[in-house]
């Protein structure tokens, strides 16, 4: 009988919204009618991060998260309440009543309460994570990771009084100084959304535009989705639209970047099977060896 080779071991983890316990939306309910204090409510969101960490714990996942649980009011519009509305209401950009905004074109009655930014979005929020990871890491001893929306999601589903132009909404909240970039791995990734490849270079070239590009000497770019169930396209289409996602990037490189080592489909982001980056880690792009090393 053959010996079988054994699977290297990856580090496993999680998305970072979690399932909340059955009692849970009984309890938020409660508190809309004012039948029991939002004191009451934080303990027991307390209590369901405990339960989801223990989860974790018990499934042997490597790098684990609080589930998101302290950021769920609403549980209808959950999970994406905890990656939109919690931020949203930290950043006083977004302050005032939200407005039903529709998720999908296949029922008008699946909606999301949207915020609106009303004026410009600045860098020095605190969206409160620093505490969120003080206080994950207090229950369980396996490294901790905290998870958020990033700049794309949380101005795509937004109404935008104010900057009108989403790409300058997504800059101002998550655009640092360009120097702050130098030397740095960039890694993208399209999404399922499925972007088209006009649009994927636009992005690229507003970030060469602002002298972003050629700070970083490699990037990372997540095998492009190409299929949903929105947009089922054939195993030519599929191919022809990877075709010409890569050739969107490498013509912004070309332009603005040349020096820049690219790296196409890399098993990461919304994408099957997928590899676990740390943001802010240690990595290592070697092009003449083919290689990636990450340090977790």
């Amino acid at each position: 009988m053959a010996k079988l080779n054994p699977y290297p071991k990856y580090t496993t983890t999680v998305i970072g919204a979690y399932s909340v316990p059955d009692w849970y939306e009984s309890l938020d309910r409660l508190v809309s009618v004012g039948q029991l204090s939002m004191a009451a409510m934080v303990d027991a969101q307390y209590r369901a991060s405990e339960a989801a960490v223990l989860d974790q714990e018990l499934a042997g996942i490597d790098v684990v998260t609080g589930g998101e649980m302290h950021r769920r009011t609403h549980n209808r519009h959950s999970p994406p309440n905890a990656m939109l509305n919690y931020f949203w209401q930290k950043i006083p950009a977004f302050q005032g009543t939200t407005k039903p905004k529709p998720i999908t074109p296949h029922d008008p009655n699946v909606f999301h309460p949207a915020a609106t930014c009303r004026s410009r979005i600045f860098d020095n929020v605190d969206l409160g994570l620093a505490d969120e990871f003080r206080v994950v890491s207090a229950l369980t001893k396996k490294p901790v990771k905290v998870t958020m929306t990033g700049p794309h999601m949380l101005a795509k589903i937004a109404y935008d009084e104010h900057y009108n132009d989403i790409a300058a909404m997504m800059a101002d909240r998550a655009v640092q100084p360009v120097d702050a970039y130098a030397g740095n791995v960039l890694f993208l990734e399209t999404s399922e959304e499925m972007p088209r490849a006009e649009e994927v270079y636009r992005i690229l070239r507003n970030m060469g535009e602002r002298g972003l590009l050629r700070q970083f000497p490699a990037l990372l770019m997540g095998r492009a989705k190409s299929w949903s169930f929105d947009n089922p396209l054939s195993t030519q289409e599929k191919a022809d639209f990877r075709r010409q996602q890569r050739e969107a990037v490498l013509r912004a490189l070309q332009q603005y970047a040349p020096d820049t080592m690219a790296v196409f489909d890399v098993d990461l982001g919304h994408t099957d099977p997928r590899l676990v980056l740390p943001v802010g880690g240690r990595i290592r792009v070697d092009g003449p060896a083919r290689r990636i090393i990450v340090t977790y």
